[in-house]
C-alpha cells in the first residue's frame, strides 16, 4: 500500500473550506464566524444544523467515535 498524496488532516480541511462557503450560501451568505476547536459557528445555530446530517435508526453515527 502507498500513502496518498495528501494526509487525511490536510484532505479534512481542504473539503471543510468548501462545506462552509456552502453553508454560509444556504443561510443567506451571512459572515459566520466559525470555531475550529469545536468546528461548530460560534454565531449562527441556524447554520450548525447544516454540519451534520440527520441521520433515520438504525444508521446512526455516534457523536463521539
Amino acid at each position: 500500500r502507498k500513502q496518498p498524496i495528501a494526509n487525511v488532516k490536510q484532505g479534512h480541511y481542504s473539503a471543510m473550506l468548501c462545506h462552509l462557503a456552502n453553508i454560509s450560501s444556504r443561510v443567506g451568505n451571512k459572515k459566520l464566524a466559525f470555531d475550529p476547536t469545536t468546528e461548530t459557528f460560534k454565531n449562527a445555530p441556524e447554520a450548525n444544523k447544516f454540519l451534520k446530517r440527520t441521520y433515520r435508526a438504525p444508521w446512526v453515527i455516534p457523536d463521539r467515535v
